[in-house]
């Protein structure tokens, strides 16, 4: 059966389900949010006046006649109302963005956009995959390099050329996490990615360096033989 709340802000009536007794609720008249309790069912009746002096009696005074039946005032319905994720503000269960913050309430499931969360919504994505395979490529490659002859220049510098770009990257990257202003969930991939591409660089610029040697030798050499004969 209906419960009768009496507004704290207006003194009106309402009338409300018992399962939205003990819920915010929000007054149809002054808007006024409130916990929804019941109204007692009555107080205790009035004293009777007391005797006028000489006791004598008064008559009773007349009653009037009893007005005219008039049907009571529908209450409009209340409806349940739901803390805003972002603000802490409370809004209508029905409403799909916060009237106070003016953020969207529908969608809002990622921890890291609750308030408190530490990162912004407006965070970057993160390029963790990316990262992590040009390091993972850098270290295939640049080992090649040591057993194919002078295309092994070739693959140094592929080496060179997916390394450096993943050492960038995942600096970068690693410090937006911290700053809070990229997606922290690629922390992982990028860390990795980062080592990866620091071997990777390392092995590649150390295989350029050997074959640049080698053709330098060679150079020397043939000079030299050229310049013997002469």
């Amino acid at each position: 059966m209906p419960a009768i709340v009496d507004c704290p802000s207006c003194n009106r009536k309402l009338r409300i389900p018992d399962e939205l007794l003990g819920r915010k609720v929000k007054c149809p008249t002054c808007n006024t949010t409130f916990d929804a309790v019941a109204s007692p069912s009555g107080g205790a009746p009035p004293a009777p006046p007391p005797p006028p002096p000489g006791g004598v009696t008064a008559a009773p005074p007349t009653a009037p006649p009893p007005p005219a039946f008039t049907p009571p005032p529908q209450d409009a319905p209340l409806m349940a109302h739901k803390r805003c994720p972002y603000c802490g503000e409370n809004v209508p269960a029905d409403q799909e963005r916060c009237q106070h913050c003016g953020e969207a309430l529908a969608g809002a499931d990622r921890p890291w956009e609750q308030q408190g969360g530490g990162v912004r919504r407006d965070c970057e994505p993160h390029r963790g995959a990316m990262v992590l395979t040009f390091g993972i490529i850098s270290i295939c490659v640049s080992p090649i390099g040591y057993c194919c002859g002078v295309l092994g220049i070739v693959f140094a510098g592929i080496g060179l050329g997916l390394g450096i770009p993943a050492i960038i990257m995942g600096k970068n990257d690693l410090a937006k996490m911290r700053q809070g202003t990229m997606d922290p969930q690629g922390q992982g991939q990028t860390q990795a990615g980062w080592i990866c591409g620091i071997i990777g660089t390392s092995l590649a610029g150390l295989g350029l360096l050997i074959w640049l040697a080698s053709i330098a030798y060679l150079i020397a050499v043939v000079v030299g033989a050229n310049s013997g004969r002469l």
